[in-house]
């Protein structure tokens, strides 16, 4: 089957779905509710807006015989530390009330999310990978990394860089097999990631 990648659009509704399967749990802390279902709902609210880390502007989705197969979100990470920002905003505009209650009881664990440090500067990040599982085992993962990777080249970045869990070493050997090395690790509270980075070669 032919593997096609586009440009995602807003009104794709397997946005925030396809956002959870990357995040987890991570993102019912990151958005101050408690189950899975309310997560990929807001998940989808902040893909349907423009300028957060979430967004559907900053995403790839690969599509098989017309059904989203899966999604990759990358930008630089200038841009991605600008857009923490608007995703606050967007969080904020969304749980209203909600959030501000949780933040005060919560926010040690929002603030340790909220500051972590995944790429430096000068880079091309990556900050969503997901392949939904009725396509995994297709090519779906490596079709959006190569497309990544060449949106870097295309804007002028030399590395691309993405984090993955310590204790998943099946994505760990996908990336280290498509050349990513591991050059530092976050170690929070409930989170622990290897940095991953890979060169690119820009283009002229």
């Amino acid at each position: 089957m032919e593997i096609e990648i586009v440009e995602a659009t807003p009104d794709n509704p397997l946005g925030g779905a396809l956002n959870y399967a990357a995040l987890n749990d991570m993102s019912e802390t990151m958005l101050g509710v408690s189950s899975k279902e309310q997560a990929i709902d807001g998940l989808q609210y902040l893909w349907q807006q423009a300028g957060n880390r979430f967004s559907h502007e900053y995403t790839l989705v690969a599509t098989i015989e017309s059904q989203t197969a899966g999604a990759i979100t990358c930008m630089p990470v200038e841009k991605m530390d600008h857009a923490f920002y608007k995703t606050f905003i967007d969080i904020v505009r969304y749980r209203k009330l909600g959030v501000i209650l949780y933040a005060i009881r919560n926010f040690k664990k929002m603030m340790l999310l909220s500051t972590m440090k995944e790429g430096e500067k000068g880079e091309y990040h990556i900050s969503m990978l997901a392949t939904r599982p009725d396509f995994r085992g297709q090519g779906v993962g490596s079709a959006l990394l190569e497309a990544a990777e060449e949106r870097g080249q295309a804007e002028g970045y030399d590395s691309i860089s993405l984090t993955v869990k310590k204790d998943n070493d099946q994505a760990l050997n996908v990336y280290e097999s498509k050349g990513y090395k591991i050059v530092g690790d976050i170690d929070l509270e409930d989170i622990q990631l290897y940095r991953m980075r890979k060169i690119i070669a820009a283009k002229p």
